[in-house]
């Protein structure tokens, strides 16, 4: 992964110089037109639009050429883009050195491109982004920063570093932003550590509808339904209007154990699953 952002992070990395030559600005089958517009705004529309709709890396370059002829990439922060565009392409060399073209990489160019990575499931550059971001700049983490790398921590399965990222969290007094808390939940609950889960869903001082259908789907999918179907009972008394989400998962536990499905009685499944039928494919019964 050749970028200079990461070299202060502890990465090895080889300098390679980004050139789009003509060759590549010309080598789209179907290269945007962006020409032709009466001002600046359209045109920067335009642009995105391009930019967020392409399937293709030859379009990519192209667009990324015409924009150093014609604008900058600071302009609707379509240098932004374009690095999400690269990496959503799963050319993260490209996107490396684009990100080091942009001129002023503020908060949201950094969570930008640690979001990019998290989508990949690409722990490590997540984790190399994130410590560059700290090392280079004067810019500190929010929650969008946090929810990528969290995410990706949850998809890898790495535990251990999440546990770090948590310590970080906390160290920083952010685990007080419930969506932080969420993919908190949710992590150690992937992970297998249900306690870590729960102790983290106690915590919070009003839980809102992710954080009860986290708490319900992590022990569901570890295998403990009995206890998943008393957190949604529990919802229910909180004052929670169940959403699709929490009635599949909640039908999937009473699926797998005699006793969840006790729990979970004729009285209640009436008035939780009243009018829900997600997709026409199942309906709740008795």
């Amino acid at each position: 992964m050749a970028a200079s952002i990461f070299r202060n992070a502890g990465q090895i990395l080889l300098p390679v110089k980004f050139a789009i030559s003509r060759r590549l600005c010309l080598a789209s089958q179907s290269p945007p037109q962006l020409h032709g517009f009466s001002n600046l705004d359209s045109l920067v529309s335009a642009v995105i639009t391009a930019v967020t709709s392409c399937a293709s890396i030859s379009n990519c370059r192209s667009i990324h050429c015409k924009v150093m002829k014609s604008l900058s990439f600071s302009h609707g922060f379509i240098g932004d883009q374009l690095v999400s565009a690269y990496l959503r392409l799963g050319f993260t060399k490209d996107a490396c050195n684009m990100f080091d073209e942009l001129p002023d990489r503020d908060l949201v160019s950094w969570n930008s491109f640690i979001s990019g990575f998290s989508r990949r499931g690409d722990l490590s550059n997540c984790l190399n982004a994130f410590s560059a971001m700290k090392l280079e700049t004067g810019v500190e983490a929010n929650e969008g920063t946090i929810v990528p790398l969290i995410s990706a921590c949850t998809e890898t399965r790495a535990l251990d570093i999440g546990t770090y990222i948590h310590g970080f969290i906390l160290k920083f007094g952010m685990l007080l932003e419930l969506r932080i808390a969420n993919v908190l939940i949710n992590m150690y609950g992937k992970s297998g550590y249900l306690d870590g889960a729960s102790g983290l869903f106690e915590a919070i001082p009003i839980p809102n509808l992710v954080s009860w259908n986290s708490i319900i789907a992590v022990h569901v999918q570890t295998g403990k339904p009995e206890e998943g179907i008393g957190y949604f009972i529990r919802s229910r008394r909180a004052g929670i209007k169940p959403d699709q989400a929490t009635l599949i998962t909640t039908l999937e536990a009473c699926d797998m154990d005699c006793h969840a499905r006790k729990l979970w009685s004729s009285r209640e499944r009436e008035r939780s699953c009243e009018n829900f039928q997600p997709d026409g494919k199942r309906r709740c019964s008795s």
